[in-house]
């Protein structure tokens, strides 16, 4: 019986730190007047992105040889943006 307590203890502490987590993105989403804030924050990620990307393409060659026969790095549809060379 000890055990079963320990188990279920264990398990709700895991599960509470978990929703935890992801409670205050989830309460800052949701507050009124911070779709400003959520905007800027989108467009930083596709910055930050975009230059991932470029870097990879840019120093990509330069490390690997067989780089362009693997393909190059591009930002994908979930950002609906393409980096080309």
């Amino acid at each position: 019986m000890d055990v079963l307590k320990f188990v279920i203890l264990s398990y709700t502490r895991f599960l509470w730190l978990r929703f935890s987590r992801s409670l205050p993105p989830l309460i800052v989403a949701l507050a009124p007047g911070q779709q400003r804030s959520l905007d800027k924050l989108k467009a930083m990620r596709i910055h930050l992105a975009n230059e991932v990307a470029k870097l990879i393409n840019d120093f990509g060659p330069k490390v690997y040889e067989n780089f362009d026969e693997v393909g190059s790095a591009s930002v994908g549809s979930h950002f609906d943006i393409k980096i080309s060379p």
